[in-house]
């Protein structure tokens, strides 16, 4: 009667180092100007996109991380030479584009 207790003892730690296993992949951290991408293993389709900053629980075993998004401001910049007007006159542009990504824009299903 006294290998109870201690039987008691290792399967309770046990228990508690798979639910840490288990938190662990279920947590995921989702930081600020980021979005996470999850996809559904069986089906290899998006499954969802979580934007961030925040704390979401994800399924172990119906979606894994897929990656990241940054959505962070961006700025593009360039040139452009060689260009004629209907006039026959040669142009030279240059050109900045600032941009942000919004994911969460996509429409459900594409």
């Amino acid at each position: 009667m006294g290998g109870f207790p201690v039987l008691m003892w290792i399967g309770a730690g046990a228990a508690l180092i798979l639910l840490a296993f288990l938190l662990r992949r279920a947590i995921l951290y989702v930081p600020a100007m980021r979005v996470a991408v999850t996809r559904d293993p069986r089906l290899h389709t998006v499954r969802r996109l979580i934007a961030g900053p925040c704390v979401a629980l994800r399924h172990p075993f119906l979606e894994t991380l897929w990656g990241w998004l940054d959505t962070a401001p961006r700025l593009l910049s360039g040139r452009t030479e060689g260009v004629r007007s209907a006039d026959g006159i040669s142009l030279e542009v240059e050109w900045k584009l600032i941009f942000r990504l919004n994911p969460l824009a996509i429409p459900p299903g594409n």
